[in-house]
């Protein structure tokens, strides 16, 4: 079997716009890392902006240099301001396939490693924080980031 699936959004395009908007614009902002899987770059930050074709995310390293995914063709849900927002795009960089920003709503989420063996311990990410996660072209690795948001100044 080959191809690829695509998705058919079953919201209306001004429905689509509006919820994307909205849940960019719950998102953007400064976080502190507060714990990671599969995490070679070992990342202490992110910070989330709107970009020229979406949402731009740049992860800081004090250690190994920053790095910036920027998206495009992006989708949002955004349940309400103060629920589930989300917002996934796909990546600029051919060396990423693509990226979700969520927050985490009304119960904690644990991430767990699909892996028969070896894989990671469970991630569990507080209702109220936010999980940054990207996948890479030709493996499929996903790496993940439990995120939690600094106050602006």
């Amino acid at each position: 079997m080959s191809g690829c699936l695509s998705y058919q959004d079953p919201r209306s395009v001004a429905d689509q716009k509006a919820e994307l908007d909205t849940a960019s614009a719950a998102l953007i902002g400064n976080y502190e890392v507060t714990d990671s899987r599969v995490d070679y770059r070992h990342f202490s930050g992110i910070s989330i902006r709107k970009g020229r074709n979406g949402l731009d995310v740049s992860f800081l390293s004090p250690t190994t240099g920053d790095a910036i995914l920027k998206g495009w063709k992006c989708r949002g849900w955004a349940a309400s301001k103060t629920t589930y927002v989300a917002v996934m795009c796909d990546a600029l960089d051919q060396r990423v396939a693509y990226f979700n920003v969520s927050r985490v709503s009304q119960s904690d989420e644990t991430i767990k490693d699909g892996a028969m063996f070896g894989g990671f311990p469970p991630m569990t990410v507080p209702a109220g924080n936010y999980i940054v996660e990207f996948t890479e072209a030709g493996s499929g690795r996903t790496h993940y980031y439990a995120l939690a948001k600094k106050e602006a100044d």
